[in-house]
């Protein structure tokens, strides 16, 4: 069965800390971080904490380009995404030999689109490509490593701001038969109260309205109900 395959990786993941007594606070989206201590690995905490706080500020920057080429105002998603349901994984696609998959379903992760706003990717160039796109003609789509670039996917809450100008992309990672590969995928998300609708004056709505924090939770007890 399709679903029942469970991804073939490996993840460190990080995010937004919030205090127990925020208004926001949920354990599994704003808990504490818990980092390999430093005599085990030596500056692993100040260095990813370093590239999170990088891709906030250009994650910043981004939201402000997409407000204008919404014709909202520049500062529109500003103080919307301020706490937002930020996170970052840190991903290890193992090798996976052709003859050691357990099904044709079988990814480094499957099929899928990401639930915040947009996604900011990292892909190592010294591994092997292995992001993949679903595009318009039905066919999937590799995408190899360009150095010193990152990959932009725009997830669910997006397209619905965007009543689809910003199509949330249908994507997947593919094991590599030989070689392991690495990647750091950056999610950028809303406040968690935010109401998402869409933000398209005069045209029908492709999607009914949404709390963010509700449709994040939803969308995260999905896939874990996927594992179990």
């Amino acid at each position: 069965k399709k679903d029942a395959i469970s991804d073939h990786k490996e993840v460190f993941t990080m995010g937004r800390e919030l205090a127990e007594n925020h208004a926001y606070f949920n354990a599994l989206l704003f808990g504490p971080n818990v980092f390999i201590a430093d005599d085990i690995l030596p500056e692993f905490r100040i260095t990813l904490c370093a590239y999170y706080d990088a891709m906030l500020a250009l994650s910043n920057h981004l939201f402000q380009l997409f407000a204008v080429a919404l014709n909202l105002r520049c500062q529109y998603f500003d103080g919307r995404v301020m706490e937002g349901m930020d996170s970052m994984n840190c991903n290890y696609y193992m090798a996976l030999p052709s003859s050691e998959r357990v099904s044709e379903y079988q990814f480094g992760i499957g099929e899928h689109t990401d639930y915040e706003c947009f996604t900011l990717l990292a892909q190592d160039i010294d591994s092997p490509s292995g992001l993949e796109v679903f595009m318009n003609n039905g066919e999937w789509q590799r995408f190899d490593p360009i150095p010193n670039t990152l990959v932009v996917n725009f997830g669910d809450i997006m397209a619905r701001f965007s009543n689809d100008r910003f199509r949330s992309t249908v994507h997947r990672a593919v094991n590599n038969p030989q070689t392991d590969r690495y990647s750091i995928a950056f999610f950028r998300h809303c406040n968690y109260d935010v109401n998402v609708t869409n933000l398209i004056p005069n045209e029908t709505s492709k999607y009914k309205a949404v709390i963010a924090g509700e449709h994040m939770m939803d969308r995260v007890s999905r896939a874990n109900q996927k594992l179990v």
